[in-house]
């Protein structure tokens, strides 16, 4: 997605146990959003928000392929895109919105 942290991004669960002398232990979660590196990118309380946010750079992508093609069919170019090359874009974007709406990439 950028320079300092390049896509695929995943989401997980993280689950976090704190235990303070003569208090009882706390159980928070949070959702990380981490780069191709494990690296954090961002976290936050609820999946559903994580889920689209680790999709942004296959969303990003698919939506360039798929600029790609139409501005090839709208300039008339119709040679250069076969069934191939247009199965493959609206593949990557339905695995890019499955991603985003929490679903398996």
């Amino acid at each position: 997605m950028n320079k300092r942290h390049p896509g695929p991004w995943t989401c997980s669960k993280v689950t976090r146990v704190e235990t303070l002398i003569g208090n009882p232990s706390v159980t928070t979660h949070h959702w990380a959003v981490c780069d191709d590196r494990g690296e954090l990118v961002l976290r936050y309380d609820d999946e559903g928000t994580a889920s689209l946010v680790a999709a942004a750079p296959e969303l990003l992508a698919a939506c360039e392929a798929l600029e790609r093609v139409l501005e090839g069919f709208q300039a008339g170019a119709r040679d250069g895109y076969t069934m191939g090359t247009i199965s493959t874009a609206m593949d990557a974007a339905r695995a890019a919105i499955a991603k985003a709406k929490g679903g398996a990439a």
